[in-house]
Order: structure tokens, then C-alpha cells, then sequence
């Protein structure tokens, strides 16, 4: 592969859980002052290309919450000459996504041509009018319900949105048609490969909860992944930092900005603390790459969110989980 000249910087959020302005996250969190301030304390970084929101952008689905993604994430990349990239997770509402946000990408190139605000994409700080964005190769725009997935293109890297929700439930599943559609995408290498953005991460949970509401189909989507150019998976849904390989591929996975899992929660367990951070990725010319994670100042840090015991974990568990047979 020919790597282009210049590296590739994201900052990669995950999990904003956004909802209409006065809602408390939990009733703990205020999400809006705490998307704001993981942005603040990142100004601190190197500016990125392109600002990656990896999932959950909304925690109520109501269209207030996706314009406040467009107005603060966009704003704040904007003002840094970067794109922004938002993936659909568990907890996003499809229609109203598409009505503010289109396909998520916003002021990013499509159908792998480099430039600005293409596809009838909305740019950045403007809304999506009502209209779902039409297909990188063209063809008849998605219906509301259909998975949210996208294409585009920053500085010779491919950038790949798939929708690993399942309507109804927390866990993670890619459907035959999404795989297909990457299968065909990923046929054509880009000049600097691919960045795959998916909500449900395809590595092993730390929790109970997470366990049962992981992204299922891992065999499926290794057999897509063979032999083609993705360079990185990213991904949030844990709300910790975490890293490792899927397929011969490194996968990062933002801390959420929401909340912070507490890993060290007695097992069968759930808890969630005051905590907010994000990742810098960086794909570099060279073929190489690098991951930092980065937290924001909180001064409720390690406060807690919610608990949730054992039993209430598998009562959860149940209502949001898969079929006994998956």
C-alpha cells in the first residue's frame, strides 16, 4: 500500500449521550457541559483532521440532542479546520438522526473524492433538512429506519460508518446486507486505507452487562475483514479506554464522555462513575499508528452515577439483551 504524504489525526469520542436541554444523564450528569468539556480540555491537543464521534451521540433520541451534537462537536471542529464523523449506537434513534444529522458525516467528501460537504451532506453547523444523504455510489436515499452507514473520504483515508445497533435492544449485531455492502466497499483499497467506525466494540467486555450486550456476528465481519485495508476499528459502548486486535486489526475504544465504567466493580455488577475522556489517533504516513487517551477534568470525578446489582444487571440483561438462541 502508498500511504499518503501527510499522517491523519482523529480525536475519537464516544458515548456524548446527548439528550434535550435541563435532562440529567442518570439524573447525574449533565452531558452537554461534560461534551464541552472533554472538547475544551482537547484543545490542549494537536488540532485533529477529523473529530470522530464513535456511537450513543444521543442518550434520548430527541432531535434536540443531535442538533446540540452538530452545534458543539461542530462548532468546536470547525473552528480547527477538522470534519466530523458520527456513527448511530444502542441508544441513537435512526429517524431523528437522519433528520438533523444525515448520514453523520458532515462537510466530508463522498463516493471517494476529496472535497467538501459532498453527497447533499449537511456541513458542519447546519442541519441535515430533513433528508436522509443518499448513497455514496447513488441511488435511492435509505428509508428512516434503514441502518446508518456511510462512506467519505479525508485526506486519502476511507472512512466507514456502520450502524451496529439493533432497534429495540443494547447489543450489537452488522446484518447481512451491512456486510455485504462493506464486503463490496472494502473490494477497492484506498489510497490510505480504511478507518472502520463501529459502535459495539468486537473485543471481549469486562462486565457482565457489557458481555451481554456485546456485538455479536464476530466471525462474520473477521471473513469481510480478511485481506482487506482497514488500518483501525474504532469504537466506544464501554464507557473505559480500552485497546487490543480483532482480525489482524487494532481496535481502540474511547472512554465515554457520559460516564465511567467501573471495571473494578464487584463481578455480576454494574456501576458508572462521574468520568469523562477521549482517544487521539493518529495514522501516520508511514503505515504506523498511535493511540493516547486523555482525560477531561472533572471536579465530581469518580462520583457515582448509578449502581446496579446483580439482579437488576440480568433483569436488564434480559429486557435489552438477545434471544436465548443468539
Amino acid at each position: 500500500m502508498t500511504f499518503p504524504e501527510q499522517p491523519l489525526r482523529i480525536l475519537h469520542l464516544s458515548d456524548t449521550h446527548l439528550s434535550a436541554p435541563g435532562v440529567l444523564h442518570h439524573g447525574a450528569v449533565d452531558t452537554l457541559e461534560a461534551t464541552r468539556r472533554v472538547l475544551d480540555a482537547c484543545a490542549a491537543l494537536p488540532s485533529p483532521d477529523v473529530v470522530v464521534v464513535s456511537g450513543d451521540v444521543s442518550d434520548d433520541g430527541s432531535p434536540e440532542s443531535y442538533a446540540a451534537a452538530r452545534d458543539i462537536v461542530g462548532g468546536w471542529a470547525r473552528a480547527r479546520g477538522a470534519r466530523v464523523v458520527l456513527a448511530a449506537g444502542n441508544h441513537d434513534q435512526r429517524g431523528p438522526f437522519r433528520r438533523v444529522l444525515g448520514d453523520g458525516h458532515l462537510g466530508v467528501a463522498a463516493g471517494g473524492v476529496e472535497g467538501s460537504a459532498g453527497g447533499g451532506r449537511p456541513a458542519l453547523g447546519q442541519d441535515g433538512g430533513g433528508r436522509a444523504a443518499a448513497p455514496a455510489g447513488g441511488g435511492t436515499a435509505p428509508a428512516e429506519d434503514d441502518p446508518v452507514d456511510a462512506t467519505s473520504w479525508v485526506g486519502g483515508r476511507r472512512l466507514v460508518t456502520l450502524d451496529s445497533s439493533v432497534p429495540g435492544a443494547g447489543y450489537g449485531r452488522l446484518d447481512a446486507s451491512q456486510l455485504d455492502r462493506l464486503r463490496d466497499e472494502l473490494r477497492t483499497p484506498a489510497p490510505g486505507g480504511t478507518v472502520l467506525v463501529v459502535h459495539h466494540p468486537p473485543l471481549p467486555p469486562v462486565t457482565r452487562l457489557h458481555g451481554v450486550l456485546r456485538l455479536r456476528g464476530l466471525d462474520e465481519l473477521a471473513a469481510v475483514l480478511a485481506g482487506s485495508d482497514v488500518r483501525v476499528i474504532l469504537s466506544g459502548h464501554y464507557h473505559h479506554a480500552m485497546s487490543g486486535v480483532f482480525a489482524g486489526r487494532p481496535v481502540v475504544v474511547a472512554p465515554g464522555v457520559a460516564n465511567r465504567t467501573d471495571t473494578l466493580v464487584r463481578p455480576g455488577a454494574e456501576r458508572a462513575v462521574r468520568g469523562s475522556g477521549a482517544a487521539l489517533v493518529e495514522l501516520g504516513a508511514d503505515g504506523s499508528l498511535h493511540a493516547t487517551f486523555h482525560v477531561a477534568p472533572d471536579p465530581d470525578e469518580g462520583r457515582e452515577v448509578f449502581f446496579y446489582d446483580a439482579d437488576a444487571v440480568e433483569r436488564i440483561a434480559a429486557a435489552a439483551g438477545p434471544p436465548a438462541e443468539d
